[in-house]
């Protein structure tokens, strides 16, 4: 190899714990060459203080970590089925994993930045699903504000076809 150390510039992956989510990591890493990273972005919304007819709710620290805590052990749950799914020991190609409070739309541009990311990647939703208010505007959002390429990746073979 060249003494300069070109290592490729990672790929960015917004994650969302679904199978959306999954195709997404499974395109990112078979563009990734050998030895390089993929890193993987779930963004989650921190408990926010309610105020409704006179009853305030403001949740505490605890409350706060507790909540992380439940988004951290889903994500975990959803990465030991990823990594099964996607040989990556035979692959050489390593995950690295970030779960950041906050919403998807700037937490993805802004890791794309801080690790200087190739491209970032998510998967599109399709229609009619719940999900979709959330990631479906979050790629297409990222599609025309991020400064980075964005690659969508669709459901195989339902592309065009309306459900």
């Amino acid at each position: 190899a060249n003494m300069t150390d070109e290592s490729p510039r990672p790929i960015v992956v917004g994650v969302d714990l679904s199978k959306h989510s999954m195709r997404a990591i499974e395109w990112a890493v078979s563009k990734s060459a050998p030895g390089s990273k993929v890193h993987l972005v779930h963004s989650y919304s921190p408990l926010v203080p309610i105020a409704t007819q006179g009853v305030a709710y403001v949740p505490s620290e605890t409350e706060q970590q507790a909540w992380k805590g439940k988004q951290k052990n889903d994500y975990e749950a959803f990465l030991v089925n990823c990594e099964d799914k996607l040989r990556l020991k035979e692959r050489n190609v390593e995950l690295q994993y970030h779960l950041v409070a906050g919403d998807p739309r700037d937490t993805i541009p802004r890791y794309a930045n801080k690790v200087n990311g190739d491209t970032v990647v998510v998967g599109s939703h399709g229609r009619g699903l719940l999900g979709r208010a959330f990631l479906g505007s979050v790629s297409s959002y990222l599609a025309h504000n991020c400064q980075l390429p964005v690659v969508i990746v669709k459901k195989s073979g339902e592309e065009g076809k309306k459900d």
